[in-house]
Formats: C-alpha cells, structure tokens, sequence
C-alpha cells in the first residue's frame, strides 16, 4: 500500500517542477502582454461629444426593448438641440436593412425645430395638401389607431405638453403650437392631419394586400413634409418593392428580407433605421428629382447631409405597419471640427460603388466635399500638437508635445512686412484728396462697400491689425466718408472733409479684445455682421438712407435690450455681406448658419409664449417678435434659396397682426382694410407698411395668398407717417392686391365669366383714376412704372395669349423709360416688381437688354439674392420663346416648372 503510494508521489512530482523552457516561455508571454497593455495605455480612440441633456431621448443601440413610457416631466423643448446623428461609416460598402430595436419610451422624438416644422406642415396642408397628405379609403381605421397610438404615446411621455382638456374630454390640447384637436369622432379633420400636427415624425402606413398580391405591402395613407425628389400622388398605393424600385441594388440585396421582415413583424416590437445622403439646397420639401447637373459647382456652405431616422412598428388592431421618417437637415459644414466625422463620411462616399453614388448624386457635389474633407482633415493634423495617428483615428499620447524654439530677437526693419487687409486696393487713389471730389466718380452700388466696412470692423483672419506699419498703402475712409461713397444721395450738403489716413498710435490704442457695444452680439464675426446691417444692409431696404431710415430708428433701438432682435439683424447683415462677398470665409458662412438657427429659437419660443397669452401682451411684444419676424424674412429673400421659407416667415407675421386685429376690432365691426382697425393694431407704422409691402407683394407669385392688410392708413394718419414705403399707404398696393385676387378668380372659373370681366373693368377704372401723392420727381417715376406694370399683368390676365400686343408694349417702352431716369438710391429698392413684370412681357430684343441691364443696376443696388433668382426666371422664359411652350411669360407656370418660389419684394 505505502509503496503503491510512493510510486504514485514520484509519478507526479515531475510535473510539480517545471522545466527551464516552461519557465522561459512563460516570461516571454508575460513580456509581451505588457507591451501590449502599454501599446494600448499610448493610444485613446476618440471620442465623439454627445450633448449629455440628449441621452435620455436617443439610445437606439440600447438592447432594452422595455414597454414601459416614463414621463419626462419639466422636459423643454426649446433647449433640445436635434440629435447630432452620423450615420455614415467607412469602409467596404455593404448593403442591408441596419435595423436597430427602440424602446418604446425612444419612439419618437421632440427638438427645438418643432415650431419651424410646424409651421410648414400648416403651410403645406393649405397650399400643398394633395403634394403631402394622401389617404385611401381602406386605411381610414388604420389613421385612426395611429392617432390614437401617437397621443397615447405623447401624453404618456410629455404629460405637460400633450394632455386632454378637463372641459372637453374629447379634444387634446397642444401647448407647444397652442392648437386643440377633437380627437373622437366625428373629428373635425382627417386623423392624420390631427397626427401630423402633434409629431415632428411623417407618417407612412403601409397595408399588406391591398394591390391584389397577398404577399405584398402597399402604401395607402402618408403624411410626407420631407419626400425627396418624388411625388406623393404617384405613389400613392404603390407596392413596396416598387418605391424601391429607384433604388439601386435594393431589389438584389434587400428585397427578399425585407419581404420577409414585414410578413414577421410583431406588434410592439418597433425597430428603427438610419439612411443619408446629400443634396446641395435646404429645401425639405423636395417633390421634383434633384437636378441631374448644375450650372457651376454647388458651395460648401450649401450643402446639407439629409439624413433619416426611420421606424417601423406594427399596428395591434388592424396589422397595418406604421413607418415614421425624421428628416434632419445638417450643414456640412457643422462638421468642421468633428475629425470623425469627416473621415467617416469621406471613407463612405469614396467606398459607394458607382451605380449607388449616380443614384445618390454625387456627380453633382462629390469633387466640392471630398475636397472639403480632405482640406479640413490636412488643417486639424496640422492643428494638432504632438504626433497624431490621425488617419487611424487614434490621438496618441504617450509622447510629449512637440517644442518649437524661436530665437527671442527683434525681425530685421527690412524683413518687416505690413498685414494684408483683403479686398482693399494695394496703393492709394490717385486724385480727390476731398470727398466731394470722390463723389463725382462714385455709383451707387452695395457692391463696392467692402472696403471700408473692412477697415471698420477687421476680420479675425488678420492677425495684429493694429500692427500695420505702413498705411500709406491703404485706402482707409473714415465712416462718414465711406457711407457718402456708397450713397451719394444721402447727405451731399456736408462740408468736404480732407482724406488724411490715420496713423496707429500703439500706445494709446484701444485692443481688440474689448467687448462688442452692443449686447448679446457675441462673436467677432457677429459684431461685423450686426454692424454691415447698421451701414449698408439697412440703407437698401427703404427709401430712405439716412438718419430718417425706419430701420435705424425704429428696429435698431430695440436691439439695445432684446437679444431676439439683435440676433435677427445680425443675421440679415450676415446674409448681405456675405451675397457681397462670394469669396467670404468658410467661417464666416458657418456663422451665418448657427445665428439663423439661434434667431430662430429665440423667436419661436417668444412667439409660442405670445400665443399661449390671452389677451395680448404689451404692443412692444408683439412689434418686437413682429420686427424679428420680417427682419428674418428678408434674410430669406436676401438668401434667394428658391425654397418657401421666406413665406413661413412671413406667414408668422401674418399670424401676429391677424390676432392684433381679431383681438382689437371684432370681424363683424371692421373689415382688413378699415382705417379704424388699422388704427386699433397699435403697432408702430412702419412695421405695419413694412410688413404690408411684403405681404401685398407676396401675392403676385403666390396665387393662394389673400393679404391680411390691403392698405396701412390710418384714420389718425399724419404727414409725419407718410415717409416710409413706396406704395403701401397710399392705395397703390391695394391696386395690387386686387389684381391678384381676380387672377385667382380668373384661374378659378375663367377668364370670360362675366364676374372676371366686370371686376377687370372696375380694377382698370381705379387704376387709371390713381395719382401719386408725393412731388418728389424719382417717386412719381416709380409710381408711373408701377402703373404700367399693373396694366401689364391686368391685360394678361384678360387677354393670356397676347402678350405682345401694341398696347402691351407701349406699356413696356414707358414703364422702361421711367426706372432708367430714376437716380434717388432709395426709390431702386422697391423696382424689383416693374422689372420682373416687364421682364416676362418682353418679346423684342431691346427690350430685353434694358431688362437685363435693369436687373444688373437693381443687384449691384441691393446686393439681395431674390433679384438674382428673379432675372433668372425672366431669362429662363425667354429660353421658352419660340420653343413651342404655351405661356412662356406665365410666372406662375416658369415657377412651377423650375421648382422655385420668387419673392418680387
């Protein structure tokens, strides 16, 4: 026994004792995971920041599928900045569904965007509703349980913004956009109208069946705001492999899955997706396909990432599936700074095979952003201290920052070289030392303001402005004398002043690090943005352009103590100069992006609180969000985009003065264009014919808009009022709103009904009575070529095949003839509308060339996008002459055509 046990003890003990290479090897393995741990100690992947007050609403990677909903009480919207989604990757390009599940409390989602989108979904369901709602009479019970899911959803979620009325148990009440919804039948509208209007989400339901093939699923109710490059009304009942059908590769790769993913799905198991892609304008609501080419290369700062956050659940009760699509519009250029980002999305765009970049258009902007990608991601290595594992998207840090020594001794006097200020010239003017003599040579143009505006507010490109040691090369103008250059009609009585360039005195020199005067203008870029609106912007937008303008008496003020109006007007100064700067800073464009976006939120949220009052606040609130409001719209018009944003601007301040008026003067008392309910609005006169110009103008390239205001005069008017706008209190305008209202008549019920005929006659009767009231010699020339473009478009309407007609043309010859004697720089901000009328009833060549030199005077005058946008369309009709096209001169044909919408303001 004991020797069975001391044979069993010397059988083991060998293994008790570990050889020399066992020991060996194992300190081998032990060496090299050190240096591995070490390796891995050196370098940190980085990290994308992620706005911490988002994380409660997005984790569409959690795997919790959780049913529960908790109430996000106290939460608000206005500070919710859209999820900062990137769902682009490098690498091998692969196609698949990418489906995530969402826990059901992550369904959908509310940001800081919900009023504006709000706002065009009212829009586009009185203007467009064919364009982005369409139900089949089988999905009418399917509409109602998304209704029903949707409210039971919000109210659980976001109890203090979506809740019942305790009066009226039948009806949800909105606290964000202050709308109430019956939401029993019988309902008051469609159901998913109703849902349209509670969520940022469009709605799609699909039903399987419906087209005959049992197998398949096909689309028969949808709520798109956001459809891109497709119809609503074509699709409408198609099968789902035929929307995809454009696609390319769908039907190879994903169409059996997907098939057999619908057939699967369960309810209450909602999934969601992601999908992106790029286009070169902002417009959400994209019916027509994007362009196949462009005349020139898209710009940086114009190019969106479109991306689509999608979610599919099926519905309990009837097994239709819902499919939700948030559209979110990103400027490239907000990835400037995020090094991920931009190699992600370079590595995606350069790894698509080539069928699926064409169908994507990246022949259209492909060369501008991976351009912009490759530039940016050269300028953050080089910005970056230490050495980088950029490309692999590692920062290391286990070496120390690289030093760089400079010898500590002064630079050579002959090696000193002064700073370069962009766009002056590079040597003093010859001639006028006075500036009465510099006048005499001057045009008047926005054009050529960028030199002393420069000098007056430097750019932050230009390091020690103040250290210029040799401004004997500069032309510098003191800003009297730059504001005289520009606007020769402006104050010409001033004593002539001697052009002496200023010497910096380095001791006694203000530093530029000091705060901007004016508060809530932060950025450098800001400051010289709100201050190219005191100086240029604001002189080009109404007769007057000196110390009198509205614009600096009235607006201006109010920016002192209302941060919402300063940042309005800097972006409106932002927009012009930079139309005046093609070449202008990648940053600088950037900064006009977020100021719009921060205006914005700023205004919607006084406007949402506005709503939510009854009665009115003080009058100062309401002209205050009315003032931001237009100054907003003419960003938009200053813009020339094309898109409808200007009228969603415009349309919110329609909305102020109709609960101005419906507040003050009951409907049955007063009608829109009484004296005495214009007095009872008590807003400040200019805004009422700022807006109202505006407004009344609106009309002449959208056929659905009836103005809120026909005329702005007063009962208690005084001659002190009767200053600001041409045409908007003196009846002229009303002339123009008639007229666009027998066009909506005529296209109505035609243009030889005996109403038409009778109310052309009465128009033409009162505007042959019409006198000017003014003496002024450049004003009664504006207002005879408004004359004769308002008989223009009257005939055309009467007579719409006989555009070149005598009397036509004799208008044209007249009216052409009246804007060319026009010198005041004031009166030329308001001929865009004369211009553009004669410009399509033009048939002879020499009309057309006074057209077009017309048009360049009226650009370099205003320097606004729209008068671009607007010549554009005018040539493009004469492209049409001839081509057999019926109605060339049709505006409202040309716009529909080119997928653009023209303010003529």
């Amino acid at each position: 026994m004991e020797r069975h046990k001391q044979q069993e003890l010397e059988e083991v003990q060998p293994l008790q004792q570990p050889s020399l290479v066992t020991c060996w090897a194992f300190l081998l393995l032990l060496c090299l995971a050190s240096l591995i741990y070490r390796k891995l100690g050196r370098t940190v992947k980085v990290k994308r920041k992620e706005t911490s007050s988002l994380a409660i609403q997005h984790s569409d990677k959690s795997a919790d599928t959780s049913t529960e909903i908790r109430p996000l009480h106290g939460f608000d919207v206005a500070k919710i900045e859209p999820h900062p989604y990137r769902p682009w990757k490098s690498g091998k390009f692969v196609m698949s569904m990418g489906i995530q599940k969402v826990r059901h409390e992550e369904w959908l989602s509310l940001d800081n965007r919900y009023w504006e989108e709000q706002a065009l979904r009212r829009y586009l369901l009185e203007h467009e509703r064919e364009g982005v709602t369409q139900v089949l009479p089988e999905a009418e019970a399917a509409c109602i349980e998304t209704l029903d899911l949707i409210i039971d959803y919000l109210t659980r979620r976001f109890p203090h913004l979506f809740f019942y009325l305790d009066d009226r148990p039948d009806h949800l009440h909105n606290k964000l956009t202050g709308m109430t919804f019956k939401v029993t039948a019988p309902y008051d509208m469609p159901p998913l109208h109703i849902a349209a209007q509670l969520v940022m989400e469009d709605l799609n339901i699909l039903m399987q069946g419906y087209g005959g093939d049992p197998e398949q699923y096909y689309l028969v109710a949808s709520f798109s705001m956001a459809p891109a490059g497709w119809h609503l009304e074509e699709r409408i009942g198609w099968p789902l492999w035929k929307i995809h059908s454009p696609v390319p590769l769908w039907a190879d790769h994903l169409r059996k899955s997907v098939d057999r993913y619908f057939l699967r799905m369960k309810p209450d198991s909602p999934i969601s997706r992601h999908n992106f892609f790029i286009q070169t304008t902002d417009v959400l609501f994209q019916q027509e396909p994007f362009a196949a080419k462009l005349p020139q290369p898209p710009k940086i700062e114009d190019i969106r990432l479109r991306h689509e956050r999608q979610t599919l659940r099926r519905l309990s009760e009837t097994g239709a599936i819902l499919f939700t699509v948030r559209t979110y519009m990103t400027p490239l250029l907000d990835l400037e700074d995020d090094v991920d980002s931009i190699r992600e999305l370079s590595g995606a765009i350069k790894a698509m095979p080539k069928e699926m970049a064409i169908y994507k258009g990246e022949l259209l902007w492909g060369e501008v952003v991976e351009a912009w990608c490759e530039e940016r991601l050269r300028q953050l290595a080089s910005d970056h201290d230490g050495i980088g594992c950029i490309r692999a998207g590692y920062i290391c840090e286990g070496y120390p920052n690289i030093i760089r020594f400079e010898e500590n001794k002064p630079r050579r006097s002959s090696q000193a070289q002064p700073v370069p200020v962009r766009n002056l010239p590079s040597s003093p003017p010859e001639g006028p030392s006075s500036t009465t003599a510099i006048l005499q040579d001057t045009t008047v143009a926005a054009a050529d303001s960028d030199a002393f505006m420069n000098w007056f507010l430097p750019d932050d490109s230009i390091p020690d402005f103040v250290g210029m040691n040799d401004v004997s090369t500069l032309n510098i103008f003191s800003p009297l004398e730059g504001a005289m250059m520009m606007y020769p009609g402006m104050s010409p009585n001033f004593p002539p002043q001697t052009y002496t360039p200023q010497q910096p005195n380095h001791e006694t020199e203000i530093p530029r690090s000091i705060p901007f005067l004016i508060s809530g203008v932060g950025s450098h870029i800001e400051q010289k943005f709100f201050y190219h609106f005191t100086n240029v912007t604001s002189r080009v937008l109404t007769i007057c352009n000196d110390e009198k303008n509205p614009l600096l008496t009235v607006v201006l003020p109010r920016s002192l103590d209302d941060p919402m109006i300063a940042k309005a007007i800097s972006c409106l100064g932002g927009s012009h100069l930079v139309n005046l700067q093609p070449e202008a800073e990648t940053r600088m464009k950037a900064e006009k992006q977020r100021l719009l976006r921060d205006a914005l939120h700023q205004q919607t949220a006084r406007l949402h609180s506005l709503r939510a009052t009854k009665p009115l606040r003080s009058s100062s609130e309401v002209e205050a969000i009315l003032a931001s409001t237009l100054l907003l719209c003419l960003y938009e018009i200053s813009e020339g985009s094309g898109n409808i944003s200007w009228k969603l601007r415009l349309d919110e301040a329609r909305e102020l003065i109709q609960t101005c008026l419906q507040s003050s003067v009951p409907a049955t008392q007063c009608a829109h264009s009484d004296a005495q309910a214009v007095d009872s609005i008590g807003v400040n006169q200019f805004l009422l014919d700022f807006f109202a110009y505006h407004d009344i103008l609106a009309g002449v390239t959208d056929a659905t808009r009836e103005p809120v205001l026909d005329s702005t005069i007063r009962a208690s008017q005084t001659q002190d009022d009767i200053y600001m706008m041409i045409g908007a209190d003196n009846g002229l305008f009303g002339l123009i709103a008639k007229i666009a209202a027998l066009r909506a008549d005529a296209i109505a019920n035609g243009r030889t009904n005996v109403t038409v005929i009778c109310e052309a006659i009465r128009i033409w009767e009162e505007l042959d009575a019409w006198k000017p009231d003014t003496d002024d010699k450049d004003q009664r020339l504006a207002f005879s070529a408004y004359s004769a473009a308002l008989f223009v478009w009257l005939y055309s309407i009467v007579y719409p095949d006989k555009v070149a007609d005598d009397k036509v043309q004799t208008c044209i010859r007249q009216g052409l003839d009246d804007m060319q004697q026009i010198q005041a720089s004031g009166v030329l901000a308001f001929l865009l509308f004369p211009a553009f009328v004669f410009g399509f009833a033009s048939v002879l060549s020499e009309q057309r060339a006074e057209v077009s030199a017309m048009f360049d005077r009226l650009s370099s005058f205003s320097g606004l996008g729209n008068v671009r946008l607007a010549r554009d369309l005018v040539k493009s009709s004469w492209l049409d002459h001839g081509t057999g096209c019926i109605r060339p001169w049709d505006w409202m044909q040309q716009m529909q055509t080119n997928g653009i919408s023209v303010p003529v303001t």
